[in-house]
């Protein structure tokens, strides 16, 4: 075996204890925590201007199934109808935070926060086989287009957890969720009820599945036996001269 590709799957193996290394600075559940720093700033913001917000995707599904964030996830996603999204930009003007498109636009989604931030989802009616419902913009409609509410969707508050302020005081957090939670998670995932990793948004999230297990396994084991061949191949060559 080369020992080029020794040397490689070494640098890989290497780059991944490297960004362990860097993840264990910000571990996730740390993470979590600046998250629903934000997401308060967020609601106290969306009170005083009066515009009408609630959880959506895997934010929605952790609020009503764990009473939390998902375990895995690294954000937050909220909803606010499109209307609203000039008069929330307006009111980011006198506070430390900003509202900005993630990527750009056309994505749909905005950013809220200032170093760590939550995802803003606006939703405009769109009627579909004869129906009004309230869905995403933009790319994200397409990407999420089993993620809609019913018009105007009656919401009801659920805890949300808790979290260590920036007073150092650990308060509980809740969150406003579609009365129509259920159905929304059922139609966006399916049998939501089961805890299940699909996905996860960043190499820290990463770590706590399964895969990154078998992953680093995978190349360790793979980079000693490349090893191993590579001394046995040397020696006969040296024993044949």
């Amino acid at each position: 075996m080369p020992v080029a590709t020794l040397v490689v799957l070494s640098l890989l193996l290497g780059l991944l204890i490297i960004v362990e290394i860097c993840s264990s600075l910000y571990p996730l559940v740390e993470i979590q925590n600046h998250q629903k720093r934000t997401l308060a700033r967020f609601q106290t913001l969306c009170d005083r201007l009066n515009i009408v917000y609630w959880g959506t995707a895997g934010t929605l599904l952790g609020a009503i199934r764990n009473g939390d964030m998902i375990r895995h996830d690294d954000d937050i996603d909220v909803a606010i109808h499109i209307n609203d999204l000039a008069i929330l930009q307006r009111g980011c003007q006198n506070s430390k935070d900003t509202l900005v498109p993630f990527i750009n636009r056309s994505t749909g989604i905005y950013r809220f926060g200032d170093k760590w931030t939550i995802d803003v989802f606006p939703v405009q009616e769109i009627e579909v086989d004869g129906r009004v419902r309230w869905q995403y913009t933009g790319s994200a409609r397409t990407l999420w287009p089993r993620e809609w509410t019913t018009p105007n969707p009656p919401l009801r508050t659920v805890s949300f957890g808790k979290y260590r302020s920036e007073l150092d005081t650990i308060e509980e957090i809740n969150l406003k969720v579609p009365e129509e939670a259920e159905l929304f998670c059922k139609r966006a995932y399916g049998k939501w009820r089961l805890p299940k990793v699909t996905h996860v948004h960043s190499i820290t999230g990463f770590k706590e599945s399964w895969i990154y297990g078998v992953v680093i396994g995978g190349l360790v084991i793979s980079s000693m036996c490349l090893l191993i061949t590579d001394m046995i191949r040397r020696r006969k060559k040296l024993n044949s001269q």
